[in-house]
């Protein structure tokens, strides 16, 4: 059996990464890759990955003293074969512990290096190129490490990350009459943290264009963040407002994808897009940008739409096609069979079970008595 331990800030309900990593440890069994998890922060998904064999170890502090003693404490307890890592900050802990106890290093990469700025970037661009393996979770991501790396030894390994369809509790009648629609209002869904690179400002912006052709249509935003006043205040001066409902978190995504007429992603840029994913998984027809990781699994007109960025009236035009469309639904069909196959938890689960064993062969090195 071979042990990962990850080091990460937090298992949190609402983010994406978490859920990809709980997807992976669920479908690790019989792949002989073992994970336990060391968080800086509480975790309320704790209980869940423990349900699926793994142990998680929350220290409650940002301290890097005091991360870097219990990580150590860590090793002694699990004796890990390799240390995975995710996000800057538990990167650097990593680094150190990884190099003192002789253990490889490997670092997931779930989102652009173009976000980093200042210190953290040159921390983690230095580090990096010392790890085993740099996984990213798109060949899109795979590519900007590369480039961001500029020659370094590390190894950089596109892989595509498990994901699973959203948990559906509610039928599509009950969502669509709590969100007071008739079954002939369109529905369209967004999921994403509302921050500048999501630009869900562009989809607010199509929403008059939609609304001429569907009056009765509304527009469900699911998540937070320091953009939401602006999108709101947007909203208001489109008079648009009465056709939007910002719902915040949420833990019943899945009854929405189940039940919206057409899932739109507007983002600039996009590491995965598990969001997306998710809602293909779901039956729903896809409308995203021609952005970041996207076009690795939706093909424009074959099985989703895609668009350029920041153009909300060709947003708007492929939401109404998507609508009108007699071949949406099969587009639909195809893109879940699309998803099923590049993102299955058994085949992405053997697929990184390869990458670790792959690394510690390479690194046969006699770790320290601890």
């Amino acid at each position: 059996m071979t042990t990962v331990l990850h080091v990460i800030e937090s298992l949190s309900e609402y983010g994406g990464t978490p859920r990809l990593l709980l997807n992976l440890v669920a479908a690790s069994a019989g792949t002989g890759v073992r994970h336990d998890f060391f968080v800086y922060q509480p975790s309320p998904l704790r209980d869940e990955f423990a349900a699926h064999g793994a142990t998680v170890q929350e220290i409650g502090s940002r301290s890097l003293s005091a991360i870097l003693s219990e990580v150590w404490g860590a090793i002694r307890r699990v004796r890990p074969d390799v240390i995975a890592t995710h996000f800057s900050r538990p990167l650097i802990a990593g680094f150190v512990v990884a190099s003192c106890a002789r253990l490889p290093l490997v670092h997931h990469e779930h989102s652009s290096p173009a976000y980093r700025r200042g210190l953290a970037k040159c921390l983690a661009t230095t580090l990096e190129a010392r790890a085993e393996a740099v996984i990213c979770v798109s060949e899109h991501i795979a590519v900007a490490v590369r480039d961001d790396l500029r020659g370094a030894p590390a190894r950089v390994i596109p892989w595509y990350p498990p994901v699973a369809a959203r948990l559906q509790e509610r039928s599509r009648a009950s969502v669509r009459s709590e969100l007071g629609l008739d079954d002939a209002a369109p529905l369209i869904a967004h999921v994403g943290g509302m921050i500048p690179e999501r630009d869900q400002a562009t989809l607010v912006n199509a929403l008059p264009l939609l609304l001429r052709a569907h009056p009765s249509a509304v527009l469900v935003m699911v998540g937070e963040g320091p953009c939401r006043r602006s999108l709101e205040d947007l909203a208001a001066l489109l008079r648009v407002e009465k056709s939007i409902r910002f719902m915040g978190y949420s833990n019943h995504v899945g009854d929405l994808m189940a039940a919206c007429d057409v899932y739109v992603n507007p983002t600039r840029d996009e590491g995965l897009g598990l969001a997306v994913v998710e809602a293909m998984l779901a039956g729903a027809p896809v409308v995203v940008t021609d952005a970041g990781a996207h076009p690795e699994y939706v093909t424009d007109q074959l099985d989703g739409r895609l668009v350029p960025p920041g153009d909300s009236t060709s947003l708007a035009a492929a939401i109404l096609a998507t609508l009108s469309d007699s071949g949406t639904r099969l587009r639909a069909f195809r893109a879940k069979q699309r998803a099923e196959a590049r993102f299955g938890p058994s085949h992405a689960a053997w697929n990184y079970a390869e990458i670790i064993r792959s690394v510690c062969s390479r690194t046969a090195v006699p770790p320290l008595q601890l």
